[in-house]
């Protein structure tokens, strides 16, 4: 009778991987030791608390081997003339037995071999069934995540569409000329760019795959459309942080290929870098360089800069150098979702910047 410390803890179905070794192990013990039969099981709990054994191969396929009377410990091998068996224990733990026969009787350095490969298929078994314990915990977390993500999401839709309509109450109670309709206007444009991030998150493929999937191709989008409630609701943060905002767009309509919600989404990010990083009484400044195939956007600030240094890695995510060491707070996230968001429409950025002196990005957007 196996002791608790020998009974088999077995959770998972052994995977191709530990299959594809148990044949190379046995038909090595069959080139170089004269096996002419090999079957291997695995110790398995019962529902009811027992030990089954389990056939998971056997050289050459289908040979019958009973298991015998009389099992061997967790630290012996039975040997009978012609017949081996040897337990594969790891850790005092029994996790199954390879009974192995010859047409002679084995001798004692065959007998050491074919337990050498016994307990390597001991090892690989109990790591292999760790790799899966992880894997199953991997997947556990990640299901335990999506289902945070879409409460959260649920929880946050039924506010933000109060704000919205609080929003369209005020834009229509207050009168064009007043400068607070113009703020009544930002608070509905940046609600249904929320509303659009979340509708786009809360896509049940999105929830289960890869950001780079399921995404729609980049299509024909008015930029000035997109640049427009960027300016007015960054041009009113700049004010109120008493630093000078321009932009300098033509008074024509430009297409360029690009998912509306990720330009906007890029674009928002870069100016909260810049508005962010520069100090009052500088200047942020927006534009546009046309040529015939493109459009690039240039964004211009006056604020601290980048050490050169950092500059090879600024897009990286949770990267901020020396700002880390700064008083200003910051994730390191927003270029580096910018540049994932900008490249996925086919788009690229670049930056140049000097500390003291202040930075400039372009993005290049193909014209449509």
């Amino acid at each position: 009778m196996l002791s608790s410390s020998e009974r088999p803890i077995v959770m998972f179905t052994a995977s191709r991987d530990f299959e594809a070794l148990v044949h190379s192990q046995i038909m090595l013990a069959v080139q170089n030791l004269g096996v002419v039969s090999s079957v291997l099981y695995l110790a398995q709990t019962s529902a009811e608390g027992g030990t089954q054994w389990v056939e998971l191969y056997s050289y050459p396929k289908g040979t019958p081997a009973s298991l015998p009377l009389l099992l061997p410990s967790a630290a012996d091998s039975i040997v009978r003339q012609e017949r081996i068996i040897i337990p594969l224990v790891y850790e005092e733990v029994m996790l199954g037995l390879l009974i192995s026969e010859k047409d002679k009787s084995w001798t004692r350095v065959e007998q050491n071999q074919i337990e050498e490969i016994a307990h390597t298929l001991a090892i690989a078994y109990t790591l292999d069934q760790r790799c899966q314990w992880l894997l199953s915990q991997q997947e556990q977390r990640l299901e335990q995540e999506r289902d945070f993500l879409a409460n959260l999401l649920h929880q946050i839709k039924n506010p933000l569409t109060a704000i919205r309509t609080f929003g369209q109450l005020l834009v229509k109670r207050i009168l064009p000329l007043d400068p607070n309709h113009r703020l009544a206007e930002g608070i509905v444009q940046e609600t249904i760019h929320l509303q659009e991030l979340l509708g786009n998150v809360n896509s049940p493929p999105l929830l289960t795959a890869t950001p780079s999937q399921h995404l729609l191709p980049p299509a024909p989008t008015e930029l000035l459309e997109v640049l427009e409630p960027l300016i007015s609701s960054f041009g009113e943060l700049a004010q109120n942080k008493q630093v000078r905002f321009s932009s300098l767009l033509p008074d024509r309509s430009i297409f360029v290929k690009a998912r509306p919600s990720g330009l906007r989404e890029a674009l928002g990010n870069i100016l909260d870098n810049a508005l962010k990083y520069t100090p009052p009484g500088g200047e942020v400044s927006i534009a546009l360089e046309l040529d015939q195939q493109s459009c690039t956007i240039v964004i211009k600030d006056t604020g601290v800069g980048i050490a050169q240094e950092d500059l090879p890695r600024v897009f990286q995510r949770h990267f901020r150098g020396k700002q880390a060491q700064g008083e200003i707070e910051g994730s390191g996230l927003g270029l580096a979702i910018a540049k994932q968001l900008l490249e996925e429409m086919g788009a690229t950025i670049d930056i140049e910047s000097r500390e003291g002196e202040g930075t400039k990005l372009r993005i290049k957007l193909q014209l449509s």
